[in-house]
């Protein structure tokens, strides 16, 4: 208890120097949505008489009170940390607040900003290189991919509406948030595959952390959708040089996308097949050295030379395996960089409704050639790791991550219970 304590008020500690500051905002916020709730939910006679009591008595008690203070130093928190429930408290405080007002909108706005959070939080979780802390990515990227799905939601209902409130501006901005998402999930991608230990559980991690980034992909996609419909039906905030660059962006990144992949398979099957020759020279010098020992060491040496036939014969399944996924994986790199050109006439010619639909198309065969190079990573990740490195070189020339030598291995990753 005089533990949780200490770390508590530590973590309150940093952002003291803050809190007269966001006291001020918070009461000032406090009374707007105070004002709105009471219109909707109480009854004008009442709400005259109980408006100004009540407002003044919620500002009286947080205001007072350390809840301010711990709201505002939850906000550096991670899952596993002691504030981290406070920081998801608030986000759902304010997420009920838009939908208690209709503000659809505000809700999207704030539901892809927390998104884009949890996308912060994975890459810092895998940043403390402690066991425990990694295996919660998982987690996070769970949540990451329900809140982009509820943006999802928000957006085909917007595409649907005709009388939909919500601007091309708000559009634009999430447009923005989920594009800086996409390039946080790269990052995240790169660093897990810089993080090689058995010690972690990487296949339930990779398994959502790829759901996430095509549940980003698809609302991205469908943003644009929608602010090109709204161009299309005369809205004046977004311009024909926006929609044209917005759609243009989506498609030099889906090209950027499948190339690379197209590369990381291609890296697999080198490094796989050099693997495997390295194995073949050294498997018959094993094989004689046993031969030589005594009867007493045999046993221990035979295994040892078993292994790594096993190993051998793995690996030679696994480069056969890479080499199919990059020929399938290079079609889809054809088709898509096919679709990008076409995509890029039509939009000189104006024809914003046919190169919406190759971006969707493009989208679709990038999550399939995404789902097939995974499928190879893991297989090599396990028996490998060093080759995962070569990929994580490859990634970061689109995350924008540095990447060592070496990658993190079971010694460096430790285990703990957090900070």
């Amino acid at each position: 208890e005089k533990t949780n304590r200490v770390l508590l008020l530590a973590q309150i500690g940093g952002t003291v120097h803050k809190t007269e500051i966001i006291k001020r905002n918070f009461r000032k916020n406090l009374i707007r949505n105070w004002n709105i709730f009471s219109e909707v939910f109480i009854p004008r006679h009442v709400n005259l008489v109980l408006r100004p009591a009540v407002a003044l008595l919620l500002v009286f008690v947080l205001g007072s009170s350390g809840w301010i203070a711990t709201v505002a130093a939850s906000q550096n928190s991670l899952p596993g940390d002691l504030l981290y429930s406070t920081k998801r408290l608030t986000e759902k405080t304010q997420v009920a607040a838009a939908n208690v007002v209709g503000n659809t909108e505000g809700e999207t706005k704030l539901r892809v900003g927390f998104a884009k959070k949890r996308a912060q939080e994975a890459g810092q979780l895998l940043d403390t290189h402690e066991a425990v802390k990694i295996q919660k990515v998982a987690v996070v990227m769970s949540d990451l991919k329900k809140e982009i799905n509820y943006v999802k939601e928000n957006l085909e209902a917007i595409k649907k509406d005709n009388n939909s409130s919500v601007g091309a501006v708000a559009l634009k901005e999430i447009n923005r948030e989920t594009t800086q998402i996409k390039s946080l999930l790269k990052e995240t991608e790169t660093k897990l595959n810089l993080t090689a230990t058995s010690t972690i559980k990487s296949e339930e991690i990779t398994k959502e952390l790829v759901q996430a980034k095509n549940a980003t992909k698809d609302v991205s996609i469908t943003a644009t959708e929608v602010l090109v419909d709204k161009h299309l039906k005369g809205d004046a905030t977004v311009s024909e040089a926006e929609v044209k660059q917005a759609v243009s962006d989506q498609m030099k990144d889906a090209v950027l996308d499948a190339n690379r992949k197209e590369q990381v398979l291609q890296t697999v099957k080198i490094e796989a097949d050099k693997k495997v020759k390295d194995l073949e020279n050294i498997i018959p010098v094993a094989t004689s050295s046993v031969n030589s020992l005594a009867v007493a060491t045999t046993t221990v040496s035979t295994t040892t030379v078993k292994a790594l036939e096993d190993n051998k014969n793995k690996l030679e399944a696994t480069a056969k395996t890479a080499g199919q996924a990059s020929t399938e994986v290079k079609k889809v790199s054809d088709f898509v960089e096919q679709k990008a050109d076409q995509a890029t006439q039509m939009l000189h010619q104006n024809n914003l409704t046919q190169a919406v639909k190759l971006m969707v198309e493009v989208n679709e065969a990038n999550k399939q050639a995404e789902q097939v190079t995974n499928q190879v990573v893991s297989q090599v990740r396990e028996m490998t790791p060093e080759v995962v490195n070569k990929i994580a070189v490859i990634e970061s020339a689109a995350s924008g991550v540095e990447v060592s030598t070496t990658i993190v291995s079971s010694s460096t990753v430790v285990s703990g219970t957090g900070r």
